[in-house]
């Protein structure tokens, strides 16, 4: 299968631009718990949601905090929004897209982990990452080399759907899909009428690098 590798194209807040709306909405932070996903750990971590049609996703929202409990650490975040393909109830090892999304606004939340770490919003807006009718998982990771401080994914908490996935290497097999916890993560895609225009921009940027 293919792999297709997206670039950020702007950082604004997905709802705000107006010409996104939300198609999965996984549950915001619950501000309980979180779980390290870094590659300087190294751990990734997971968490699955249904296409139940063919869609393109433009938007992604998630919550996290940072392991040391600083507010705002001095280096750039360097976030990777991964999918992948789940064939009977389990991820695949490759992703078939992968947005490299770099450093985006941290939004402070006012919310804090039960240890002090203080919760922040994120958002990238992207190429449109076209997915066919399935299921998936969404695995977003940030690389904290930069600063002494390992990244957290906020829990949304209670599970519905069969948990969370982990591992530790690109390389590695996908472990889990069980457990009691969810991931804080919203999808959003273009408004009916909108794709059409958003490929063309897309195209249009790409000339341009």
């Amino acid at each position: 299968m293919r792999l297709f590798s997206m670039v950020l194209l702007v950082g604004c807040a997905c709802p705000v631009l107006g010409d996104t709306v939300l198609y999965y909405d996984n549950g915001g932070p619950a501000n309980s718990n979180a779980f390290v996903s870094d590659p300087s750990f190294p751990i990734q971590y997971g968490d699955n949601f249904p296409a139940d049609e063919p869609v393109s996703v433009t938007c992604v929202e998630w919550w996290g905090a940072y392991k040391n409990g600083d507010p705002l650490p001095a280096g750039a975040d360097e976030f990777s929004l991964q999918f992948y393909e789940m064939v009977d109830g389990e991820p695949l090892v490759t992703p078939i897209a992968v947005v490299d999304a770099g450093s985006v606004a941290r939004d402070a939340t006012g919310g804090r982990l039960p240890f002090g770490n203080d919760v922040f919003r994120y958002q990238a807006e992207f190429s449109p990452v076209a997915l066919p009718a399935g299921e998936y998982l969404l695995s977003i990771v940030n690389d904290t080399l930069a600063f002494p401080s390992d990244w957290l994914w906020a829990w949304h908490d209670s599970s519905t759907d069969g948990g969370v996935w982990f591992r530790h290497e690109p390389a590695d097999s996908w472990r889990g899909g069980s457990g009691g916890v969810e991931l804080a993560f919203r999808i959003f895609i273009p408004e009916p009428g909108t794709l059409g225009m958003l490929l063309v921009s897309a195209a249009v940027f790409c000339r341009r690098r």
